[in-house]
C-alpha cells in the first residue's frame, strides 16, 4: 500500500511539474510574443514617423518649386513644377478654377449651359439659388463638396465642376453669402446686413472693386475679412472646364465678339503653351476694366498635391495667398520667385495621410 501510495505522489508530482513547466512555457511564449509585437509596433510606427518626414519633405521640396516659375502671374501645364512634379511621381492639379456653391449667385446660375453642368436644367438657375442660400444659412459654408452639397448637385458634378477651395470674390459673390461670411467672421449680425447693404448698392451702380481700391473700399472690415474676401478673378483659363469657359464666354453682358470663337481659340492655345494676362485680354477682346476679367483670370488658387511612397500617401490642398498679403505666421511658406526677388506666399489648408 505504501508503494502505490508513493506511486500516486510521483505522478502526482510529474503532472504538476508537467503543468507548472507548461504554464512557463506558455507564459514565456506568450511574453516573447508580446515583446515581439511591441517591437514590430514600435518600429511599424517609427516607419510611419520616417514615411510622413519623407512625404513632407518631398511636399516642401514642391512648394519650393513654385517658386520657381517665370511667370508667376499665370499657371498652366507648361510651367517648370509641373515637369518638376512629374518626374517626382507627384500629381498637382488645379481645384479652384470651378464653381463654388458657397459663393456662387444667380448671375452665374442664369447663365445657359451653366446650371447643366452642376447637374440642374437650364432655368433653373434662381430655384437652385434658393436652396443654396437655405443650406448657406442653415449650415455655413464648406470645404467638402459632398459633405456640404452632396444633397443638392450629383457626384458627377463633385468631380468636374464643383470646388469647395475658393476665394470670395467681392465684385461676384452671391450678397446673402457675403452677408453670411461677414457675420461668421464677426459675429455682429447688424454689421453683416449693412456689409450687404453695401454689396447690394456696389452692384447696383455696376462699379468692379479691383485689389487696388479693395481696401478702402471695404474700410473697417478690410482686416477681418481679407483675404478670403478679395477681387482676384476666380478662375485660371489655362485649367477651367470647357463647359463653363464657353457658358461664361457666350453670355450677353459682356458682349465678346464672336464667342465660340473665342472659346475655340482659349481651347486650342492652353492645349499647347501657356496663356498670360496680356493674352487672354488680346483673345477675349475687351477692355482690363471689364467685369468678365473678375471671372476669367490665369493663377491658381488652390492647388491640390499628391505624394505617393510605397503604400503611403499624402493629399495636400495648397493655397496661394494674394500679392497684397502680409504673412500671419508661420503657416505661410514664401519660395523667392524668380521674376524681381518677388516672393509668392502659399499656406497648407487641408493635409490627410493615408496607407
Amino acid at each position: 500500500m505504501r508503494r502505490a501510495s508513493t506511486s500516486a505522489t510521483v505522478g502526482s508530482a510529474a503532472t504538476n511539474l508537467f503543468a507548472a513547466l507548461f504554464f512557463l512555457m506558455v507564459v514565456a511564449g506568450s511574453t516573447a510574443m508580446l515583446a515581439r509585437r511591441l517591437n514590430e509596433s514600435a518600429y511599424a510606427g517609427e516607419s510611419r514617423e520616417r514615411v510622413r518626414l519623407l512625404l513632407d519633405t518631398e511636399l516642401s521640396a514642391a512648394i519650393d518649386q513654385f517658386g520657381e516659375d517665370p511667370t508667376p502671374a499665370s499657371d498652366s501645364m507648361s510651367d517648370p513644377v509641373q515637369e518638376w512634379c512629374n518626374s517626382r511621381n507627384i500629381m498637382i492639379s488645379d481645384i479652384s478654377s470651378r464653381i463654388a456653391p458657397n459663393w456662387v449667385a444667380s448671375d452665374l446660375l442664369r447663365l445657359q449651359g451653366i446650371a447643366r453642368a452642376v447637374g440642374a436644367s437650364d432655368g433653373a438657375g434662381e430655384d437652385l439659388l434658393l436652396v443654396l442660400r437655405q443650406q448657406r444659412e442653415r449650415s455655413g459654408f464648406f470645404s467638402d463638396i459632398a459633405t456640404g452639397y452632396g444633397a443638392i448637385f450629383p457626384k458627377t458634378a463633385h468631380e468636374r465642376y464643383l470646388t469647395g477651395f475658393a476665394y470670395a470674390n467681392v465684385n461676384l459673390t452671391d450678397d446673402a453669402a457675403l452677408r453670411k461670411l461677414h457675420e461668421v467672421r464677426t459675429s455682429d449680425y447688424a454689421s453683416a446686413q449693412l456689409f450687404q447693404a453695401k454689396i447690394r448698392a456696389l452692384r447696383n451702380e455696376g462699379r468692379v472693386v479691383t485689389e487696388e481700391t479693395l481696401p478702402e473700399y471695404l474700410g473697417a472690415d478690410h482686416d477681418r475679412l481679407y483675404p478670403v474676401v478679395n477681387a482676384l478673378p476666380w478662375w485660371n483659363v489655362n485649367f477651367l472646364p470647357l463647359p463653363i469657359l464657353i457658358a461664361i464666354i457666350s453670355s450677353p453682358e459682356f458682349g465678346v465678339v464672336n464667342p465660340q470663337t473665342v472659346c475655340d481659340a482659349i481651347d486650342t492655345q492652353r492645349r499647347t503653351c501657356e496663356i498670360g494676362q496680356e493674352d487672354l485680354r488680346s483673345l477675349v477682346g475687351l477692355p482690363a476694366e471689364s467685369l468678365l476679367y473678375q471671372y476669367l483670370g490665369t493663377t491658381t488658387w488652390f492647388w491640390r498635391i499628391e505624394i505617393h511612397s510605397g503604400c503611403d500617401s499624402l493629399s495636400v490642398v495648397l493655397c496661394r495667398l494674394p500679392p497684397e498679403w502680409t504673412p500671419q505666421s508661420a503657416q505661410d511658406s514664401g519660395p523667392v520667385g524668380q521674376v524681381a526677388g518677388e516672393r509668392r506666399w502659399f499656406r497648407v489648408v487641408s493635409r490627410r495621410y493615408s496607407r
